[in-house]
């Protein structure tokens, strides 16, 4: 009988005193307010572009606790976001989805036929599953469904719940199947 490896133990996850000095600059902060890297690295004692992982905690603790979304200002620091700028983090995280999603839909079709058919029902039916589910994600990051969805809020209000977005892009491309 064999012994199993020794598995290294996890310590329990603790906030750094950089983490908690970060935390409360950024807490501090007033929309628009940049705080630079300089700065930080200065109330800190170590050069923050780095080691990025105290910075990175502090500012999802700030998002989670205080509800404060900071943006990165390239090469000068972090702004505390204000105005257009929310829009503009989720628009930068929809962009990057999309993309992603796409390359793993094409990453998936490369699979060879034979392996394919090697698959057990339920794999195939997984992969299947995940492949429609990215593309409909992916489907929803276009600038040409942006501007039909667009379109859809503009007609219902200011905001508009997921899945009156989600049924809008059905029914346009439904129609868009009927009219082929």
């Amino acid at each position: 009988m064999s012994q199993e490896p020794e598995r290294p133990r996890k310590s329990i996850p603790t906030i750094s005193a950089e983490t908690e000095v970060l935390f409360h600059l950024i807490s501090k902060l007033i929309p628009g307010e940049l705080l630079t890297y300089d700065a930080m690295s200065k109330s800190i004692g170590f050069e923050i572009r780095k080691k990025r992982g105290p910075l990175r905690s502090a500012r999802r603790k700030a998002r989670n606790e205080n509800r404060i979304t900071t943006v990165t200002v390239k090469n000068e620091g972090i702004r505390r976001a204000a105005g257009m700028e929310y829009c503009d983090v989720v628009t930068q995280a929809t962009i990057q989805t999309g993309r992603k999603l796409r390359n793993a839909v094409k990453d998936s079709v490369c699979m060879p036929e034979e392996e394919y058919n090697a698959l057990q029902n339920s794999e195939k039916i997984q992969l299947n599953l995940r492949r429609s589910q990215a593309g409909a994600m992916a489907e929803f990051t276009k600038p040409k469904t942006i501007k039909r969805l667009t379109a859809v809020v503009e007609k219902t209000g200011t905001r508009i719940p997921a899945l009156v977005a989600y049924r809008a892009q059905l029914e346009k491309n439904s129609s868009d199947e009927n009219a082929e």
